[in-house]
Parts: C-alpha cells; sequence; structure tokens
C-alpha cells in the first residue's frame, strides 16, 4: 500500500511540476538549428 500511495505522489508531483513549471520546450527548441 505505501508504494502505491508513493507511486501516486510521484505521478501528481509530476504533473503538478509540468502544469506550473516556468520552462517549456520554446527555449530548448530556439537553438535546434544550432544542435
Amino acid at each position: 500500500m505505501a508504494v502505491a500511495l508513493v507511486l501516486v505522489l510521484v505521478v501528481v508531483g509530476s504533473v503538478l511540476f509540468h502544469l506550473l513549471s516556468p520552462w517549456w520546450w520554446t527555449p530548448i527548441a530556439s537553438n535546434w538549428d544550432y544542435i
């Protein structure tokens, strides 16, 4: 049961981090031609 709880917390935390994160794909893709 503890493993399932930790897994749910990790999933919820990663989704919240993705939604609230200031990092998006535009700074990564801005130098795509250079890479």
